[in-house]
């Protein structure tokens, strides 16, 4: 978790960065296209129940959103981060078991729209894990999720082939996961540069402040000693003059 790994500030915007990159209305979309296209050969039994699903995960998500989107904005406590962290995460879960049971839409023989079920499940995966800038527990609670639950029909609707996709679709898990993974690691290496490219425009600052400072302060050093060393340099010129004044020449 984020929470765990990173400093608050950064945990803050990371957790802002997820949930501002969160697309709650386009898994709604799709959820609604997937109804659409399952409402012919599936009842609406089935279709209804797994719609209103995807309509509480969207309300979770858009609350998720809502609320931490700019969270970097305003300070929060280390607690708070994680209570936002746990938030995500739940989301990430409703998202994970939503599109795992997305294969009880599926229906055994018909080849075509199991098809694009299919499709629209692999989608779903990769497009969350292009956007997902969440730690590695937020990444694996969807993942796993979504990939038992999916994969945990294929013996009724791929009776002779349902190992082999059942490793295959693993795969593609492992490596949507793993690239969002680096993806989120490389985010959060380069917030760290530039929060360390800021503190050193900050100390450098501070540095040049006071270097006009210390200029600053030596030129008025020498101004007050040349006003102090002048008076007493003219009092002996005046002296001077006034001794030869009083004592004739050749005396």
């Amino acid at each position: 978790f984020n929470h765990q790994t990173y400093s608050p500030r950064l945990q803050a915007e990371l957790l802002a960065l997820g949930s501002g990159q969160s697309r709650p209305h386009l898994s709604l979309i799709v959820a609604l296209l997937t109804v659409l296209t399952s409402m012919a050969p599936l009842p609406p039994a089935l279709t209804v129940p797994w719609l209103l699903g995807a309509f509480l995960a969207a309300t979770l998500g858009f609350a998720f959103r809502y609320r931490y989107r700019d969270c970097d904005r305003r300070p929060m406590a280390r607690e708070a981060l994680r209570r936002g962290e746990v938030f995500g995460l739940c989301y990430s879960a409703s998202v994970g078991v939503l599109w795992g049971f997305s294969s009880q839409l599926m229906v055994p023989g018909n080849a075509e729209h199991n098809l694009i079920i299919t499709m629209i499940y692999l989608g779903v995966c990769a497009g969350a894990g292009a956007i997902a800038i969440f730690g590695l527990g937020h990444l694996l609670m969807g993942s796993a999720l979504s990939l038992v639950l999916f994969v945990s029909h294929f013996p009724v609707i791929f009776p002779h082939r349902w190992l082999f996709l059942t490793v295959m679709f693993g795969l593609f898990h492992f490596v949507v996961v793993r690239m969002a993974w680096e993806r989120s690691q490389i985010i959060a290496a380069n917030m760290k540069l530039r929060k360390e490219k800021e503190l050193l425009l900050e100390q450098q600052q501070l540095e040049v402040r006071k270097a006009h400072q210390t200029n600053h302060n030596k030129s008025a050093f020498l101004a007050a000693a040349i006003h102090d060393l002048r008076q007493p340099v003219h009092a002996l010129i005046l002296l001077g003059h006034a001794l030869r004044l009083r004592v004739p020449d050749g005396e």
